[in-house]
């Protein structure tokens, strides 16, 4: 049996996982790893797609139409600059064109 043990540390999480029959072959397996959010927001997005791979969770994959993904974004109530939003209409504005050239 797998388990899972999470501890609230001072910057971040600690992350246990044991179990008592690895591919069940009756051996033991244990693994430990602290994700600091002092790291910024790559270690916590490291974190929840972590935790959902070893419940077993399926993110899908590139060649499907449906991938789940783990981004980072803007916040709802976010006031962003105005080189934050040229940035981002850049980004769009690129992402569109790649789309219109794919359809020819």
């Amino acid at each position: 049996m797998q388990t899972i043990i999470l501890k609230i540390a001072e910057n971040g999480v600690i992350r246990e996982i044991q179990d008592d029959n690895i591919n069940a072959g009756g051996d033991t397996y244990e693994s430990v790893r602290i994700y600091e959010w002092s790291g910024g927001p790559i270690n916590k997005m490291e974190f929840i797609r972590d935790i959902c791979l070893d419940v077993g969770m399926d993110f899908g994959n590139s060649r499907q139409r449906n991938q789940i993904k783990i981004t980072e974004d803007w916040g709802i109530n976010y006031e962003p600059t105005d080189e934050e939003m040229h940035s981002r209409i850049k980004d769009i504005e690129c992402e569109v064109k790649e789309l219109r050239n794919r359809l020819k």
